[in-house]
């Protein structure tokens, strides 16, 4: 009988422990990526079509609208991340309602913000 050279299960939970370090740490790379980006889209639809304002101007504006406001949006996304979860749970069909909410939500901030059009 030859010898054992290391228990299988082991090697198995390291092997587990360094993947699900690679994707946290990964998932956390693509979130501080993504962040800034859209922070600069956020309210970048709303100045283009109802101020005119150039794209590349606009993406700046709501980078800089997000940034003066980084806590209520902080609060904001994480509530809308616990109803977006909500909206899923009855296969997906609470997104007809969430949508439209969120939508109106975007333009009663962007109206906070930037004032009527």
């Amino acid at each position: 009988m030859a010898p054992k050279e290391g228990d299988p299960f082991e090697a198995g939970f390291a092997m587990l422990t360094s993947i699900g370090t690679g994707a946290i740490l990964a998932a956390l790379v693509a979130t501080l990526l993504a962040v800034p980006l859209l922070m600069a889209y956020w309210f970048a639809a709303p100045l283009v079509m109802l101020r005119n304002e150039e794209p590349l101007n606009a993406m700046k504006a709501s980078f800089a609208a997000c940034l003066v406001n980084i806590w209520p949006m902080t609060v904001y996304s994480l509530v809308a991340i616990a109803l977006m979860i909500v909206a899923t749970i009855p296969f997906g069909l609470g997104w007809f309602v969430l949508w439209p909410v969120i939508a109106t939500s975007i333009y009663a901030s962007y109206k906070d913000i930037f004032g009527p059009a």
